[in-house]
């Protein structure tokens, strides 16, 4: 099931819309985070279950941004982002990886599979919404980074 979630400005301010966010996640109460979250920031939020619901949406709508957990049911996160890269358009859109695991061996494997970042799970979500505005706005107005060894670019700070 889909939702969207639209942040409605306050006393009549205009809030510019970042955009439309697909958030994959198989628990629950994760996604109503993520909705909260990301929804006060005026993005519009849709979420998906599992790998294939996000698969479905994906191939039928436009996004702005993705936030996939690693351990989904079924087809993984890192096997979504991959087939995702593999897409055309799909090696520009903004892709942030989630787990409550907070390995090394997860942290390559995201950005192995492609993601933009790896972000470990937390009930403070504020550096979340921060990074995806970030790689957004970066997605819209390449500036130019200096990336590592390795080609990544990485945020040192979240201000």
């Amino acid at each position: 099931m889909q939702e969207y979630v639209t942040c409605t400005p306050i006393r009549g301010m205009t809030v510019p819309n970042r955009g439309r966010l697909l958030v994959v996640d198989d628990c629950e109460i994760w996604r109503t985070l993520m909705r909260c979250s990301f929804s006060v920031d005026t993005w519009d939020v849709v979420e998906a279950e599992t790998a294939e619901d996000a698969w479905s949406l994906y191939r039928s709508e436009p996004f702005d941004a993705l936030v996939v957990d690693v351990l989904l049911p079924g087809v993984s996160g890192f096997d979504l982002v991959r087939e995702i890269r593999n897409q055309p358009g799909g090696t520009t859109l903004p892709v942030v990886l989630v787990s409550g695991r907070h390995s090394r061996e997860f942290i390559e494997q995201a950005l192995r599979a492609g993601a933009d970042l790896f972000v470990r799970k937390h009930h403070d979500t504020r550096s979340l919404v921060i990074c995806v505005q970030r790689l957004a706005s970066r997605a819209e107005n390449p500036s130019p980074l200096k990336p590592d060894e390795d080609g990544r670019v990485h945020f040192t700070t979240l201000q």
